[in-house]
Formats: C-alpha cells, structure tokens, sequence
C-alpha cells in the first residue's frame, strides 16, 4: 500500500536502522544539552550538590553534570527518536493503513509508558521521589521499544500472547522489532546491578545505569536483527514464497483424497 516505503533488502534496511537509531541517542547525549539552551533549567532543573550519593542513590535533584545530561538526552532521544520508529513501522508493515498505523502508535507508547513507569516502581522505584526521571527512561522503552512492536501486532491479544509468551515469530516486523524490544528490557534490567553498590560514584545514582542497558541492548538487538535478515538467501520474498508453498501443498492434498472416493464408489456400483 505504501510503494514509496517499500523495501526489498531487509538486511540493508535492519542495517540503517541499528545505526541511526544508537547514533541519534549518542548525539542526544552529547549536544542534546547545549541544542536545548534555556529550556534546560526550567523544564529538568539545575544541578545540586547538596545531594549525599553515599545516603541515596534516588533523588529528584542532579547532583552531578551526567545526571543532568541524561534526563535531557533521555527526553530529547525519545522525541526524535518517536517518528523515526513509526517510520520504520510504517516501513515493515506497509499493508496496514495509516489511520490505524497512527492510533497503535499511539495507545502503544502511551501503555508501554505507563506499563515501564509501573514495572519500575514495582521493582524499587521511589512512587514520588525522583518520578520525572523514572518516567523519562519510562518514556524512552515506550517509544523505542513497545510503539513500534504496538504497530505491528495490533490490538490482538493472542498475537500480542503467541509473540511474548510463545516467542513465536511469524513475520519480518515482529521480528524486526521485538528482538531489539527484549534486548532493551534486559539491558534496563541488567543496568539496576550497579546502583547498589557502595562506589559512590555519580554515574550510580538512578536511572543513568538502567538508561544505558537499555541504548546498550537495543543497539545489540538490531544488530542482531540485521544480521539475521543478512542470513537469509532473499528476507521477505523467503518468508513469501514459503507461506505460497505450504498453501499450495495444502491445496494439492486434498485432490486425491476425493479421487480415492470416487474410485471407491465405482467399485461399489460394479
């Protein structure tokens, strides 16, 4: 439906992806600051060094530059990166229209938001303390992460199940999305390990770890997509040309079922 959009080498088209994608976090993080200006201090804060790291590592002030730095390229990277994951939905799932394209979109990153925003509490997170900056790396998995695999696999929840619960991946964008989507989460997850421990450094305090293990497994999980889409003799027309098969080889079986009915019938009327 979208022939502009089209693409016929996955590979190469996996490949740009796991290289823009981390490349548009990195510069966030190092001019996403300066590109910001004035908004910085009346929209994050400024940088308090009144916090004691050794007492909590959950504070809603920044006690170090890097804190300050990371929620702006958080927030910063989550708003670039927001069209660029739906045109990479757009792209890998060029069949669906794009009204509907645009309200998965929308219900996927506003849930995966508030889903990550309550994970994160459940598992330790301050509900009030420190909530901005939970909700900036909450708002980073949801556009990164659950927006663009909400694209593709729509609002039914057997397809969400079989996906998830099943890892069981039928088509090129659920695969072109959901293995960075588990990369990230895992990277969130791992990057939680260093915050307890007592090296009071500034890079400890919450969430600059867990933002990092999810940049970190997210580009490792579209590298591994590009790679497996490289592996395969012809991506989608593959996939294609297959479904064709078993279609057709399902079709070729029934003929002969109803050719043996008919020769028994003939024996009958001998």
């Amino acid at each position: 439906m979208y022939p502009i959009f089209a693409m016929e080498n996955l590979a190469v088209y996996s490949s740009a992806l796991a290289v823009v994608v981390p490349g548009i976090q990195v510069m966030c993080f190092f001019y996403g600051q300066e590109l910001a200006g004035d908004l910085v201090p009346k929209v994050f804060g400024a940088v308090d060094r009144s916090v004691d790291l050794s007492q909590e590592r959950f504070h809603t002030e920044f006690y170090d530059p890097l804190e300050l730095r990371v929620q702006c390229a958080t927030v910063l990277g989550a708003l670039v990166l927001m069209p660029v994951f739906f045109f990479a939905a757009l792209v890998m799932n060029e069949g669906v229209p794009l009204s509907a394209l645009v309200k998965r979109a929308v219900i996927s990153m506003f849930a995966g938001t508030f889903m990550a925003q309550a994970t994160f509490t459940l598992f330790g997170a301050p509900l009030v303390m420190a909530v901005w900056k939970t909700l900036a790396l909450s708002m980073l998995l949801g556009v990164t992460a659950v927006m663009p695999l909400g694209c593709s696999l729509g609002s039914d929840i057997k397809v969400w199940q079989r996906v998830i619960s099943q890892n069981d991946l039928r088509e090129a964008a659920e695969i072109q999305f959901y293995i960075p989507a588990s990369f990230a989460t895992v990277g969130a997850w791992l990057g939680a390990f260093p915050i307890p421990l007592d090296w009071d450094r500034p890079w400890q305090a919450w969430p600059i770890t867990c933002t990092a293990g999810a940049v970190v497994g997210q580009s490792l999980g579209l590298l591994v997509v590009a790679v497996y889409f490289a592996l395969q003799p012809k991506g989608r027309e593959a996939s294609e040309q297959a479904l064709v098969g078993n279609n057709e080889g399902k079709a070729t079986e029934e003929p002969p079922k109803q050719k043996t009915k008919t020769k028994t019938k003939s024996k009958k009327d001998d």
